[in-house]
C-alpha cells in the first residue's frame, strides 16, 4: 500500500494522478488521505477562495469539493480518505496532535508515504509534510512529490527543472532530495486529464491560469517523485518509473 498525503482535495491527483494510475495497473494499491477536506456541516461563511463557487456556507463548499474529489478518485480506482479539518483560509485552531490522531490509522498499512515536496510554498502543504516527517515511524519510507500546478509555474519552474530541494525540507530531512521523473504515456495523460477535469469548481475558481497550467502539463508530460539522497527509492514506486 502506497499512501499519498494530499493537503487539499485536489493536490494529490493534480500532482500524481498519472503515477497513481500506473501503480494501479501494476497491481499496487494506493490510498489518498486529504488532511484539510473541511466539515460539510460547518455553517460559517465560505473563505474568499471558496466563495468563488457562489455557495452560501463553507459547509456547502466543502461538500461540493468532496463530491468533485469522489468523481476524480473513481476515475483512478484508488482508495481515498478525507479528514474534516479546515484549510488555512479559515480562522480555526489547528491542533497537530488531533490531526495526527486522525491521520495515523490510515497509515498503519503503508509501505511508503508520499507527501508534498516542491515548492512547499503553500502553508498547508508545508504543514502536511512537516507533520508527517515529525510523527512517522522512521521505518516507513518517505517520498515527496512535485506539487502541480505550482511546480511548473514560472516562479518555480527553473528550480523545478534543476531538482532543487526547498530549504525548510532540506533542514528537516538532513539531506538533499533525488528527483525521479515518471514519464506519462498517452493513456496516463488521458486518465489524468479525465480525473483533473472532475474538479470543475476548483478549475473555475483558478480561472484563466487553469488553462495555462493544463498547457504546462501537456508540454512536460511528466510527474516527479523524490527520495532522500541517503535512501534508495522503494521498490514499489521504482516500478512506476
Amino acid at each position: 500500500m502506497i499512501v499519498v498525503l494530499s493537503p487539499h482535495l485536489d493536490d494529490a491527483i493534480m500532482s500524481m494522478a498519472g503515477t497513481i494510475y500506473r501503480l494501479g495497473v501494476l497491481g499496487i494499491a494506493t490510498r489518498i488521505v486529504t488532511l484539510f477536506g473541511g466539515d460539510p456541516a460547518f455553517t460559517g461563511p465560505p473563505s474568499a477562495w471558496d466563495s468563488k463557487r457562489g455557495l452560501a456556507t463553507a459547509g456547502e463548499a466543502f461538500h461540493a469539493r468532496r463530491e468533485e474529489d469522489r468523481a476524480a478518485v473513481a476515475v483512478l480506482g484508488t482508495d481515498a480518505v478525507c479528514l474534516p479539518y479546515s484549510d488555512s483560509a479559515y480562522v480555526a485552531a489547528r491542533d497537530p496532535d488531533a490531526i495526527w490522531g486522525s491521520l495515523q490509522p490510515h497509515l498503519a498499512d503503508a509501505e511508503a508515504v508520499v507527501m508534498p515536496g516542491w515548492p512547499l510554498a503553500h502553508p498547508d502543504h508545508e504543514f502536511t509534510t512537516k507533520l508527517a516527517l515529525d510523527r512517522l515511524d522512521g521505518n516507513v519510507p518517505v517520498l515527496f512529490y512535485a506539487e502541480q500546478p505550482y511546480s511548473t509555474r514560472p516562479r518555480y519552474l527553473a528550480a523545478y527543472l534543476a531538482g532543487r530541494t526547498p530549504a525548510p525540507l532540506e533542514h528537516v530531512v538532513g539531506s538533499g532530495l533525488v528527483w525521479n521523473t515518471i514519464h506519462l504515456d498517452a493513456t496516463m495523460r488521458a486518465t489524468k486529464s479525465q480525473a483533473v477535469s472532475c474538479y470543475g469548481g476548483e478549475l473555475k475558481a483558478i480561472g484563466a491560469r487553469a488553462y495555462l497550467d493544463a498547457v504546462m502539463v501537456r508540454v512536460f508530460r511528466q510527474e516527479r517523485i523524490a527520495h532522500r539522497g541517503t535512501d534508495p527509492m522503494p521498490e514499489l514506486l521504482a516500478r512506476a518509473l
